[in-house]
């Protein structure tokens, strides 16, 4: 995964593109400096480039980051949620770790599936609130809602509430019960979600 050296990402087309890139935070809106995953590289003139995954509608966007304008990282982590089995999975390296039933979003705002990947960590005192003791803000967004603040995008998130788990209740966020959310607290920015059928 890749971090932008400066203030902002020069997000292109494509690599070597001619076009004038688009500019991107490097921060999110809690000012935590933004890690995105890599799908790809490629070198061209011996100039090398990463393909990215991008925290922006419509969801799956993509871009290419000049080598020289990033640092680099490696995050083993990976976290599955198979909806149909309303299962969080978190893999440390090739193994494993954590299984969770979680609830997932009602028919009318369901969650959606996808590629994505961690682009906020952020821990609430009211463990009792809509969010409950942590969150985990994910890149994409809802396809049925765009008028909430952050313009709809997806969490997964704790809840005081044990029995959720197993049910479509949400507007399209992926509840976790706390104390199983707390164990969640160290996957790193960055970390590639998916999230399966």
């Amino acid at each position: 995964m890749v971090a932008a050296l400066g203030r902002r990402f020069h997000v292109f087309d494509s690599p070597s593109s001619d076009r004038r890139p688009r500019s991107l935070s490097a921060t999110n809106d809690w000012g935590q400096p933004l890690w995105l995953p890599v799908i790809g590289r490629r070198v061209i003139g011996g100039d090398g480039w990463f393909h990215v995954l991008v925290p922006e509608r419509p969801n799956g966007s993509t871009g290419w980051l000049s080598a020289g304008n990033v640092s680099t990282s490696t995050v083993g982590d990976r976290i599955i949620v198979r909806l149909a089995e309303h299962r969080l999975i978190l893999h440390e390296g090739r193994r494993s770790t954590k299984r969770y039933g979680v609830a997932i979003g009602k028919p009318t705002t369901p969650t959606t599936p996808g590629r994505f990947f961690v682009w906020a960590r952020v821990g609430y005192q009211d463990r009792r609130g809509p969010y409950g003791n942590f969150a985990l803000g994910l890149s994409g967004f809802s396809e049925v809602i765009t008028d909430w603040p952050g313009g709809g995008r997806m969490a997964i998130h704790g809840t005081s509430d044990p029995s959720l788990a197993g049910l479509d209740v949400s507007n399209g966020c992926i509840r976790v019960y706390n104390p199983l959310m707390a164990r969640l607290i160290d996957v790193p920015m960055g970390t590639m979600v998916v999230i399966q059928p």
